[in-house]
C-alpha cells in the first residue's frame, strides 16, 4: 500500500518513530488510559476505541505508522466505521463521540510520545460524523424561568453549594471554570470586589479537575465589582461551608467536578419541564440583562466580560427576546449598586 504522508511531514517535520503502527499506539494509549479513569468510564470508551480499531483494520490502515497517519487515513477510517457490523443501531447517523475519542488519542500521542505529531482531524472530518442537524435550544433563560429554576436548585438539593455556585455564575457572568476556581482571598467584601485570576480545567480524557493559574485569554484576568445581594449570599455561604480556601467545593471534597454541576443544572431544568441545557447559559443571561441595564452599551459589557471580540458579546446578549416582567429584580442581582 502506498501511504500518502500528511502535510506536517511533507513540510520537513521528522517523526521520532516510524515503526509504531496505528494499532500499536492505540493499544498503548488504552493501557495508560485504563489507570486514569474508573472502570465504568473505561468500559464505555473501550467499545468506542474497539469500533475505531475494527474500522481501521477493515480499511487496511491499522498497520500504517502512527507518524504517517494523516487526513486521508482519518477519512478512510470514518467511512469504514459508518459501515461497521459492530454498530448495533442500523439507523444511526452520528459518530461525533467516536471522533472525539480518536481526537483524545491523537492529542495524547502528541503530548506523551511525539511533539512533532499533529492531530489530523479537521472540520471536514467533523462534518462527516455529524448526524441530522438538530434545532438548537434557547441560549438564554427567561427571567421568570430563571427565578423558578434557581429556587428549585436551592430547595431540592441537599448540598447547597450548587445554589451558591449558580447564583455567583449568573450574577458575575463567569465561565464555569472561573467560578469553580475562586478562593475566598479573591474577594474584598469591604469594596465588594473580586479578583478573577485562575480557573479550573477539566481533563479531556478523565474529566478530572485541576487548578490553572491563568485564564482563557490574557485579558480575562480582571477585578470585578459585585452587588450587595451577592455579598450577602456569599457571606451566608461562607458560614455554611467548611472550605477554608476554595469558595466552592465538590460535595465529596476538593474541586468541583464538571459532570456534577452539569448534571444538577440539567436535571433541574428537565424536572421543571424547561427547554434549557448546561450551566453556561447563565453567562448568556447575565449578558442580556447587563445590556438592558446599561442602556444597550455593548462596549461596556464587552469590557466587563473581557471578550476580545465585540461580536462574541453581541452573540451572548439577547435583549430583544427577554420578557420584562421580572427584569427589575434580576437586574438588581446583576448590576452592582
Amino acid at each position: 500500500m502506498v501511504v500518502k504522508l500528511p502535510a506536517c511531514h511533507l513540510h520537513g517535520a521528522k517523526p521520532k518513530d516510524t515503526k509504531i503502527s496505528f494499532e500499536q499506539s492505540l493499544n498503548e494509549f488504552l493501557d495508560k488510559y485504563k489507570d486514569r479513569v474508573n472502570q465504568q468510564t473505561y468500559k464505555g470508551q473501550l467499545w468506542r476505541f474497539g469500533l475505531l480499531l475494527d474500522a481501521a483494520k477493515r480499511a487496511r490502515i491499522d498497520q500504517i505508522p502512527i507518524a504517517y497517519f494523516g487526513r486521508p487515513q482519518v477519512e478512510d477510517l470514518i467511512i469504514s466505521m459508518k459501515a461497521s457490523p459492530l454498530i448495533k443501531n442500523p439507523t444511526r447517523e452520528g459518530y461525533v463521540m467516536e471522533l472525539k475519542a480518536l481526537g483524545k488519542f491523537f492529542n495524547w500521542w502528541h503530548d506523551a510520545r511525539d511533539l512533532e505529531f499533529i492531530n489530523p482531524i479537521n472540520k471536514h472530518h467533523k462534518a462527516m460524523v455529524r448526524g441530522p442537524k438538530k434545532q438548537k435550544g434557547p441560549s438564554y433563560i427567561k427571567p421568570e424561568d430563571f427565578l423558578i429554576w434557581l429556587d428549585y436548585v436551592k430547595e431540592n438539593n441537599i448540598n447547597k453549594v450548587w445554589y451558591y455556585l449558580f447564583s455567583t455564575m449568573f450574577r458575575l457572568g463567569l465561565r464555569p471554570g472561573e467560578c469553580a476556581g475562586l478562593y475566598w482571598t479573591d474577594f474584598n467584601f469591604a469594596k465588594n470586589e473580586v479578583h478573577i485570576q485562575r480557573k479550573v480545567r477539566w481533563d479531556e480524557v478523565t474529566a478530572a479537575p485541576e487548578i490553572e493559574n491563568f485564564l482563557k485569554t490574557e485579558s480575562s484576568q480582571r477585578i470585578m465589582s459585585f452587588s450587595s445581594e451577592l455579598a450577602l449570599d456569599l457571606k451566608e455561604w461562607k458560614l455554611l461551608s467548611e472550605s477554608s480556601e476554595l469558595v466552592f467545593q465538590s460535595p465529596q471534597g476538593g474541586l468541583i467536578k464538571q459532570g456534577s454541576y452539569l448534571a444538577v443544572a440539567n436535571r433541574s431544568f428537565k424536572r421543571l419541564g424547561m427547554p434549557y441545557k448546561t450551566a453556561k447559559i447563565l453567562r448568556h443571561t447575565h449578558c442580556t440583562l447587563g445590556l438592558l441595564a446599561n442602556g444597550g452599551n455593548i462596549s461596556e459589557l464587552q469590557h466587563r466580560l473581557r471578550h476580545t471580540n465585540r461580536k462574541t458579546t453581541e452573540t451572548y446578549a439577547h435583549p430583544e427576546i427577554m420578557e420584562k416582567s421580572e427584569l427589575p429584580q434580576l437586574i438588581e442581582n446583576v448590576i452592582p449598586r
